[in-house]
């Protein structure tokens, strides 16, 4: 086993097992070579087990898991409170069980904050993968939005905590919250949104939060309204004008 525990990274580090634990450490992704930059990621797993535990990543990329030659093999992979920001590139992770031989990998991404990272391939923010599927455990990401529709996205993609933050932009939530876009359990915040139109959800059955909002139906509608469900309705520090309404 190898272990670096609270080191700076600066540049690409690429474990080949049997086992690597990476705790306390802070992943820059940096580029010995600036003409490559943007393809290249913090952290590759490219065999073994690995561990990556309280550490910052930020850069083009965040942490490859990939065993992609016939001599490699990528077993068990544990991302544990993480912070992966601002990541320019990719989502947090990109995953790729490329060698079909020997067991599937088998990937735990958990208490883990995704800060301003691509989208990616499945709009999830933490990973994406061209076959293998991680567990995902109380991940939180936090998007900047600057439509209503970018807001939808986002909160379905995830399917989990989201911190939404619209620096002020003017949003219509038509008919926005429903059942399968925030799960019971799971939390949606929204910032500093200037909420317009009828704010509708429907039976929503996780957590939703307004936080740093204002609300403003000028139609003589309300201005939210919520509608059976299981989950709760927070708001902070907000401002509301016209008919609101609770089920």
């Amino acid at each position: 086993k190898v272990r670096f525990e609270n080191c700076v990274i600066d540049y690409t580090i690429m474990t080949e097992g049997p086992q690597a634990e990476f705790v306390k450490c802070q992943f820059n992704d940096k580029s010995t070579n600036p003409a490559n930059a943007a393809n290249e990621y913090a952290a590759w797993v490219y065999s073994g087990d690995a561990l990556f535990q309280d550490c910052d990543i930020t850069g083009y990329r965040g942490i490859k898991i990939c065993d992609y030659y016939d001599d490699s093999e990528v077993n068990n992979v544990v991302i544990d409170n993480c912070r992966f920001t601002n990541i320019s590139k990719k989502p947090g992770i990109a995953i790729d069980d490329h060698n079909s031989v020997g067991e599937p990998m088998n990937i735990v991404i958990k208490n883990s904050t995704f800060t301003n990272c691509k989208a990616g391939d499945l709009g999830n923010y933490i990973y994406e993968s061209d076959n293998a599927i991680p567990t995902l455990e109380n991940n939180t990401v936090c998007v900047n939005v600057a439509t209503a529709e970018e807001l939808k996205d986002a909160i379905a993609a995830v399917n989990g905590n989201v911190i939404v933050d619209a620096n002020g932009a003017e949003l219509n939530l038509n008919n926005t919250f429903t059942t399968a876009m925030v799960p019971a359990g799971k939390t949606a915040t929204i910032r500093n949104a200037n909420v317009t139109g009828r704010s509708y959800g429907n039976k929503v059955n996780g957590d939703v939060v307004f936080e740093d909002c204002s609300f403003n139906n000028a139609n003589g509608a309300y201005s939210i309204h919520f509608d059976g469900g299981k989950g709760n309705v927070f708001f902070k520090n907000c401002a509301l004008f016209g008919w609101n309404s609770f089920g």
